[in-house]
């Protein structure tokens, strides 16, 4: 590999890839390359380094093996996975593919974009034009095309304009009563003050799923007593009790139980407030994800084959 002559066993790779279960096959025969130092088989095309980081997988040390750990930075872990897809190794793939999404590398959304259109990782591609079609980060015009080319961020102007057109506050009458329905995401954690629910929900009085992006199943009676508006993080807010959500179809509450806020993981009980923002400046995550599944439909395909 890049005129550098490595002499792993070969047990690892035959098990591994049938690639290189091949190359041994092929190697084994009349022109007996790979049988001996002198004759190598050679690897055109690859890095040396990122050949290093293969075999740290293939082969870990003892120290490795007694912590644990595998200590590859973000740069080896991107080596293992350059070479394991042209190489078939799919279960080692998936481990780098795992090991990348973690701690403690954090991959931003421009990272995740790049990585996935270089090496085919369709779950990288969502979250990253989903994270960048929500505004996180919050990008110019300009920095958003360096990120994911000009094409891209055309389509992700005309994601943010779709999704900003939706209504998620509305009103509608029960009973003969003004009331205010509104979409799951628009409900903000009493504690971090981020949108709390952000996938399907079920109505904890009467089962009814509820999708968070759908206007409507979810209301406030207008009976409910409100604060007056207040300056939050997310903008001028109002607040209300989080068991004066109610259910239209059973027409109690939504969460008598409270309900675990999905991005600090902690308990809202039905005497918290919840916190809801008068001008929601964001269409929900799943919702953008929705949008960003259909727009960008054929080069999510691709990364799947």
């Amino acid at each position: 590999v890049e005129g550098e002559v490595f002499s792993p066993p070969r047990q690892a790779f035959i098990k591994h890839s049938p690639v290189f279960e091949d190359m041994y096959l092929v190697g084994d025969g009349s022109s007996g390359e790979g049988r001996s130092k002198e004759k190598p088989i050679i690897l055109e095309g690859y890095q040396a380094a990122d050949f290093k980081a293969l075999l740290m997988i293939l082969y870990p040390t003892t120290t490795d093996l007694i912590s644990g750990k595998l200590s590859l930075t973000k740069g080896q872990w991107t080596g293992v996975l350059r070479l394991s897809r042209p190489w078939e190794m799919h279960e080692i793939r998936k481990f780098a593919i795992e090991r990348l999404s973690s701690e403690p590398f954090n991959l931003t959304p421009a990272e995740k974009v790049s990585l996935a259109r270089e090496h085919k990782v369709s779950k990288w591609l969502i979250e990253g034009l989903t994270s960048l079609a929500s505004g996180d980060p919050e990008l110019s015009p300009d920095q958003l095309e360096a990120a994911i080319g000009l094409r891209a961020s055309f389509r992700i102007v005309g994601i943010q304009n779709k999704a900003l057109s939706k209504p998620m506050i509305t009103s509608l009458l029960i009973d003969g009563n003004s009331a205010t329905r509104l979409a799951l995401p628009v409900l903000h954690c009493g504690y971090c003050v981020k949108p709390m629910i952000t996938s399907r929900c079920t109505c904890q009085s009467c089962n009814l799923a509820v999708e968070p992006g759908t206007l409507g199943p979810v209301y406030i009676s207008s009976s409910t007593t409100t604060s007056m508006l207040n300056r939050t993080d997310v903008g001028l807010s109002f607040y209300f009790r989080a068991d004066s959500l109610l259910c239209y179809a059973c027409r109690r509450s939504f969460m008598p139980s409270g309900i675990t806020c999905t991005a600090c993981n902690k308990n809202n009980t039905p005497s918290i407030n919840l916190i809801i923002p008068l001008s929601p400046s964001r269409a929900p995550d799943c919702s953008m994800e929705g949008l960003v599944r259909e727009v960008f439909k054929d080069e999510i395909q691709e990364c799947d084959m």
